[in-house]
């Protein structure tokens, strides 16, 4: 497992050094949005190789199909919005303070706090699905009680994939058909039930993910310990049960990263913030009745 994290943080640097040099090229830094998604696949990618090369496994296959149209849609979406448009707000704001202190500090900053940053976020996404890809490759899901979970947790990974998908969609139409120029809320559809109804649905897909991870992981140490009649002393059992209740934490890492990343760093906070600063009667309105991450019914 060590092997493969390595040739994971091998090939997200090389990745990431080689989008730095081609967004110094381009005077444009928010093109690492545009690759986040598909480092993040390519990084699973290499897990899923490994363990099917020997052994195919149309578990682990449902998963990085799924993945990968997730990497997809999230990299298609961003590439068509962007497309043709000056560098997003956030990254012109961080070019112009950086700019002022220096064209070297410029480049050594974003190619720390941005570029090597998304890197190292980009191999801790990965992890989830690399550690999911292993247990599931050791072919121990073979009743229909488990067949049912895995059908569950990945059903809640698609759904969330098409809450988010919806939710843009709807998002693009609206600004494309917009016709009331007072109208500076978008506030239909899924947008109805939540400020956020596409962050929520990305973390509902990582949910998923990290959900059915857990559960075949906790699946195969059933299979490997406990049903072979292993009997534990006090001391043994305690010590254990830490070693569970830290791989289940490396486990779940992906998807309290992007829950905290959407909830209190680069997500919610900065777009409420943006729209905090415009004073709107009809955001006030909005914020007051719908809820902020969670889809449902309006208060």
């Amino acid at each position: 497992m060590l092997e493969i994290f390595k040739t994971q943080i091998y090939t997200v640097l090389t990745l990431v050094n080689i989008l730095f040099l081609f967004a110094l090229y381009k005077k444009n830094n928010a093109i690492i949005d545009i690759a986040f998604g598909p480092f993040i696949f390519i990084s699973s990618l290499i897990g899923y190789l490994y363990f099917a090369q020997n052994n195919f496994n149309i578990f682990n296959f449902i998963c990085i199909t799924l993945l990968a149209a997730w990497a997809l849609r999230i990299s298609s979406r961003i590439y068509i919005k962007n497309k043709n448009k000056p560098e997003d707000f956030r990254y012109k704001a961080f070019r112009e303070e950086w700019v002022l202190k220096g064209k070297h500090y410029f480049i050594v900053r974003s190619y720390l706090q941005i570029f090597l940053l998304q890197g190292f976020i980009v191999f801790l996404m990965s992890i989830t699905p690399t550690i999911l890809f292993y247990f599931l490759s050791l072919n121990l899901i073979n009743n229909i009680y488990t067949n049912i979970l895995f059908i569950v947790f990945i059903s809640m990974s698609a759904v969330g994939l098409c809450i988010e998908a919806i939710s843009d969609i709807q998002l693009d139409k609206w600004i494309k058909n917009k016709t009331n120029s007072e109208e500076k809320i978008m506030k239909t559809g899924l947008w109805n039930y939540s400020r956020h109804p596409n962050y929520f649905g990305e973390s509902l897909f990582w949910l998923g993910l990290s959900l059915l991870s857990s559960f075949i992981f906790l699946v195969n140490i059933y299979y490997l310990i406990l049903d072979r009649g292993v009997n534990f002393g006090l001391s043994n059992f305690i010590q254990m049960s830490l070693v569970l209740i830290i791989i289940l934490f490396v486990i779940n890492i992906s998807y309290t990263l992007i829950l905290n990343l959407l909830l209190f760093v680069s997500g919610v906070p900065m777009l409420e913030r943006k729209w905090d600063s415009m004073k709107l009667p009809e955001w006030e309105n909005y914020k007051n009745t719908t809820s902020r991450f969670i889809l449902k019914y309006k208060k």
